[in-house]
């Protein structure tokens, strides 16, 4: 597993995954977050990249998946 994917995953259980779960809602909660965070980590590659317009490279991705909102900021 690559460094930053491995960093994600143990954050993601560090803050949300003590214990085991089987209710499909916190399943499905627990997922959509960790599925967040890799949007977060791929836009922050796209705003720190040497892209001619990185801050709207950054923004489209987190606008397509509505991630913090990014919808209702443009």
């Amino acid at each position: 597993m690559d460094d930053p994917i491995k960093k994600i995953v143990e954050l993601e259980m560090e803050h949300n995954w003590h214990g085991s779960t089987s209710d499909p809602g916190l399943i499905k909660e627990r997922l959509a977050k960790f599925a967040s965070m890799i949007i977060e980590e791929c836009a922050a590659v796209c705003y720190n990249s040497t892209l001619e317009d990185p801050d709207t490279h950054a923004m489209n991705l987190l606008y397509e998946f509505n991630i913090n909102g990014a919808r209702y900021l443009k």
